[in-house]
C-alpha cells in the first residue's frame, strides 16, 4: 500500500526573489513594490515571515518581512524547477503593480512536452474588482508610501495580494514553470495541489 501524499506541494521561492515590497512602519523607505514609487505593502497587516499560512483554503510559505530583504519576484522571463509529479492545479499569491497585466506561462513536463496557459494579476489597488478571476487571499487597511517624511500617515487606499489559479494536466508529470517578462507583475508564493493525494 502506498503512502498518502500531501494535497500541497509548497515551493521556496527565496532564490528568485528579486524586489522588496514590504516594509515596517519604522521605515516605510525600505523597498519599493513599483520600483518607481516607493509604494509597500505593511508588514505589520501581513503573515508571519517564513511561516506556512493558509489562504482561501490553501498552504502557502510566505516570505521573509525583515527590512532589505527580497520578497517577491518580479517576472523577468525565470524558470522555476517544482518536484516532478503530477499536480492539478497551480496556486500563485501575487499582484501587479499601477495597472493589471497578463503574461504567458509556460508550463514544462518531465515529456519535454510545453503547454502555454496565461497568468492574470490584477493591479493592487483593485478595490474589489479583480479581472482575472482572482480571490482576495490579503487586504491591507492601507499601504506605506515614503516622502519627504517616511513616517507621513499611510495611505488611506486599501491594497490587497491575489490567489490566482492555473490548471495543469494531471496526466502528466510537471517538472518546471517557465515565466514570462513583466516587470509590473509580482509573485510571493506559489503551491502546487497534487493530482494524486490519497492514492
Amino acid at each position: 500500500m502506498s503512502a498518502r501524499r500531501r494535497e500541497f506541494e509548497v515551493l521556496d521561492l527565496s532564490p528568485y526573489f528579486n524586489n522588496d515590497g514590504i516594509s515596517w512602519d519604522t521605515d516605510r523607505s525600505d523597498g519599493d513594490f513599483g520600483y518607481e514609487h516607493g509604494m509597500t505593502f505593511p508588514a505589520e497587516e501581513l503573515p508571519e515571515s517564513n511561516s506556512i499560512v493558509t489562504l482561501c483554503g490553501v498552504d502557502f510559505l510566505f516570505p521573509d518581512k525583515s527590512d532589505g530583504a527580497k520578497n517577491n519576484m518580479v517576472l523577468e522571463g525565470q524558470t522555476v524547477p517544482v518536484p516532478v509529479g503530477r499536480y492539478s492545479e497551480i496556486y500563485i499569491l501575487g499582484a501587479s503593480d499601477w495597472g493589471s497585466f497578463e503574461e504567458k506561462v509556460v508550463l514544462l513536463y518531465s515529456d519535454g512536452g510545453r503547454e502555454e496557459v496565461l497568468l492574470g494579476l490584477t493591479e493592487c489597488f483593485a478595490h474589489g474588482r479583480l479581472r482575472f478571476g482572482e480571490k482576495e487571499a490579503i487586504v491591507c487597511t492601507g499601504y506605506h508610501f515614503p516622502d519627504a517624511d517616511v513616517h507621513s500617515p499611510r495611505g488611506n487606499t486599501s491594497c490587497g495580494i491575489w490567489l490566482q489559479t492555473l490548471k495543469v494536466d494531471p496526466e502528466r508529470e510537471l517538472e518546471a514553470i517557465q515565466f514570462g517578462d513583466n516587470p509590473s507583475m509580482h509573485i510571493f508564493a506559489i503551491t502546487l495541489r497534487s493530482a494524486v493525494c490519497g492514492r
